[in-house]
């Protein structure tokens, strides 16, 4: 099913004219993606005209649409473009403690028993041992806050 990116003005007559090429090269369904130079806003009331006028051009012609659900990529975010506010995500702009985080990852090996402490800008360290061919237990990991590090064969 081919991508039809919605793009510049959207209006019922040129909505009529894709489907009706694209159907003329054996095309009967297509997935809409709002994207990038698309006039109406997403998710206002003009753009909701055009998913309405597009919804009736396809059903009077048999042509199956799907939407994607986002403008842009990835999903999930209510993407605006930018009308004074370089943030384009609605919801960050709104909460933006929802902004992806990711996490660094370290390994240090250590030999115990020992103590230790974590980095302060640690979220959070896992420590556990690791058997005589070097493979992590699985059932000796666990998350700590402080490092009280096992006998020999620890890994933090």
């Amino acid at each position: 099913m081919p991508y039809w990116y919605w793009n510049g003005r959207i209006n019922p007559a040129d909505t009529r004219r894709e489907m009706e090429a694209m159907m003329r090269q054996g095309v009967h369904r297509a997935i809409v993606f709002p994207w990038d130079g698309m006039e109406q806003r997403f998710l206002s009331k003009e753009y909701w005209t055009q998913v309405g006028a597009a919804l009736r051009i396809a059903r009077e012609l048999h042509f199956t649409l799907n939407f994607a659900d986002e403008y842009d990529w990835p999903s999930g975010h209510a993407w605006d473009p930018p009308f004074g506010d370089p943030e384009l995500s609605s919801v960050l702009r709104r909460r933006p403690e929802f902004r992806m985080h990711r996490l660094a990852t370290t390994e240090q090996e250590v030999e115990g028993p020992r103590s230790g402490q974590v980095a302060s800008d640690a979220a959070f360290a896992v420590v556990g041992r690791r058997n005589d061919a070097g493979m992590v237990l699985p059932e000796s990991l666990a998350v700590i806050s402080s490092m009280p590090v096992p006998t020999s064969g620890a890994a933090v």
